[in-house]
């Protein structure tokens, strides 16, 4: 090869020449698709939670609809109870046994604690007065005024189990009274129901 005057190689004008080196390979149609066992497995996850989603829906709405029937023959039994005591409390004034007067009053305090109970699930019936007092007014937040026309309710009832035979109640005293009561421990229930409504909303 000619040299240049400091003794080293020319550099020539030919272009260099690189080798051992290859392209990367053209990647294929069937490397970039997905594999059909893939789409398949997608489609069988896919399908198997809309079955589920569907049972489950399927579930909750018959759960549904079975509360809304309790609940509906329920509040037909209320009904039928407070329209029974009714016609107890006029039966009372015109001479009713008194066995069927105390069984009116004893159905009365049993409705005034069932809906204090769907309100509260506070197990009312078994529960001294001080104890339900403090429960349901200082830990569920059932106001004063409320619980005095409950409490006075439930002592009238007391009275006709328990103090007629004591003579501090007169047998006509609890006849005419009945009536009272009766529209009284109505308005109460409902007004517990309104509550067992608000607090499952919020």
């Amino acid at each position: 090869k000619p040299r240049a005057a400091n003794g080293c190689p020319a550099a020539s004008d030919a272009p260099l020449e690189i080798r051992n080196l290859k392209a990367a390979p053209e990647t294929g149609l069937s490397q970039a698709r997905t594999p059909a066992w893939r789409w398949m497995y997608q489609l069988c996850v896919l399908a198997f939670s809309v079955l589920v989603g569907w049972v489950i829906y399927d579930l909750l709405r018959r759960t549904q609809a079975r509360s809304s029937a309790r609940a509906e023959l329920r509040a037909k039994e209320h009904s039928r109870s407070w329209e029974r005591l009714k016609d107890g409390a006029r039966q009372a004034a015109e001479g009713a046994s008194w066995q069927e007067v105390t069984d009116h009053y004893e159905l009365l305090a049993g409705l005034i604690f069932d809906a204090i109970d769907r309100a509260y699930e506070v197990e009312s019936r078994s529960r001294p007065r001080s104890q339900l007092h403090e429960i349901l007014v200082s830990e569920k937040g059932l106001s004063e005024p409320l619980w005095e026309r409950l409490a006075r309710l439930l002592e009238f009832v007391e009275m006709v189990r328990f103090a007629i035979s004591a003579g501090a109640l007169t047998e006509a005293t609890a006849r005419k009274e009945l009536a009272r009561w009766v529209t009284e421990g109505e308005a109460l229930a409902g007004t517990l129901d309104k509550i067992k409504i608000i607090c499952r909303i919020f």
